[in-house]
């Protein structure tokens, strides 16, 4: 799935598709908003929710959606530790077909337009979404070289037993769901008459709109640990767990070569999946 025009060239597999392509945080804590200058519209987060879940395959019935992951490349000579595959039902496109009981907080989830400044006639969307009882789950990926993920990528997806959580496809019981609350902070470029964006529809700065910016994602679910997870770290089976997903992704280009920006899109990536008590 390596693609030099995808977000995979940042070590990132960042969404559920074949081509790959595409909280904590306040009103710009991230540094999220467009620094332009020109006035901004707030509007309601409906239209954006709209617009995501439109390309299907992976895992019928529900439509893609993002996967979070650990830190895929070795650093130096630091050891990499197994690599977890966090997936979070952001707009609650899973729970339109299990009914997990997954609400978008609309009171305080709104998407800011504000024009650019370029000349190019671009704006700028600036997107907060805060979702609660998100089906959150996590696989464990195999096979990941010099910070690449496996071509079984799909397979694996599919395939791997959950460590927790419910793996949303069709037949699949609830029972051992876990749920919790996530944070999306995004922002990219679009046309004026094209404003709301599935997030797979997203590319890369370089490209032409709609592109990236900016992303930031916080979660934290609580739930049982699965019969594969007590086999691996040898807990008993059904242990209270949690999931914590911290996301922090940059895609302007950086001038300095040797930043950890220019290196890798995403300087912050961390999925922690551990026993409570």
């Amino acid at each position: 799935m390596k693609d030099t025009d995808s977000l995979l060239s940042s070590r990132r597999g960042w969404l559920k598709t074949a081509s790959g392509v595409a909280a904590g945080a306040a009103l710009g804590g991230l540094g999220l908003l467009s620094r332009e200058a020109s006035a901004a519209t707030v509007y309601p987060i409906d239209g954006w929710l709209k617009a995501q879940g439109q390309f299907f395959g992976q895992l019928p019935p529900a439509a893609n959606f993002a996967d979070w992951f650990s830190r895929l490349a070795t650093l130096h000579n630091a050891p990499t530790p197994p690599i977890y595959l966090a997936t979070v039902d952001y707009a609650g496109l899973a729970n339109q077909f299990f009914n997990f009981g997954t609400t978008i907080d609309y009171q305080n989830s709104q998407a800011i337009v504000q024009p650019l400044t370029d000349g190019s006639g671009n704006v700028s969307v600036h997107v907060l979404l805060y979702t609660l009882n998100a089906n959150t789950w996590v696989i464990q990926l195999t096979g990941v070289v010099n910070g690449q993920l496996p071509s079984d990528f799909n397979t694996q997806l599919l395939t791997n037993p959950e460590l927790f959580g419910v793996r949303p496809v069709t037949g699949a019981s609830l029972s051992g769901a876990c749920l919790g609350d996530s944070f999306l902070d995004l922002t990219y470029t679009t046309t004026p008459n094209s404003l709301w964006v599935d997030l797979l529809a997203l590319g890369l700065p370089s490209g032409p709109p709609p592109s990236f910016q900016r992303v930031g994602f916080r979660s934290q679910a609580t739930g049982p640990l699965t019969k594969a997870y007590s086999a691996q770290y040898g807990v008993p089976e059904g242990t209270l767990g949690r999931c914590t997903v911290s996301q922090t992704g940059l895609f302007s280009n950086s001038p300095n070569s040797n930043s950890r920006v220019h290196l890798d899109n995403f300087p912050a990536e961390v999925v922690d999946l551990h026993p409570l008590g």
